[in-house]
Parts: structure tokens; sequence; C-alpha cells
């Protein structure tokens, strides 16, 4: 009867161990997932900054050719 309590407790501790390392690991992986979330918007705002630095850059180089054209018109 004794030795049986005992098992017992060994299987409830192992249950016990392994349910905690469950969480630790559970909680491990989601402050990863939110820092991937974080870097992710920060790419996407980096992503979106550069395509509109590199519209800007464009339409400006465009009415500068505009322009060298029309002085070379005259």
């Amino acid at each position: 009867e004794l030795k049986k309590i005992q098992v017992e407790q060994k299987k409830h501790y192992k249950v016990q161990k392994n349910a905690t390392q469950y969480e630790r690991h559970l909680k491990t992986l989601q402050h990863e997932l939110a820092e991937m979330k974080k870097t992710k918007v920060k790419l996407m705002k980096q992503v979106k900054d550069e395509v509109d630095k590199n519209k800007h850059n464009e339409m400006r180089r465009s009415k500068e050719v505009t322009q060298l054209r029309k002085e070379q018109t005259k």
C-alpha cells in the first residue's frame, strides 16, 4: 500500500514537473512571437518608408528630366 502511494506520488511529481516545463516553454514562445510581431511591424514600416522615399526621388528625377527637355527645346 505504501509502495503504491509512493509510485503515485512520483507520477504526480513528474506530471507537475512536465507541466511547469511546458508552461515555461509556452511563455518563452509567446514572448518570441510578440518580439517577432514587433519586428514585423518595424520592418513593414521601413519598407513603406523606403517605397515612399523612392517614389519621391523618382518624381523629382522625372521633373528634372522634364525641365531639362524643356530647356533643350528652347
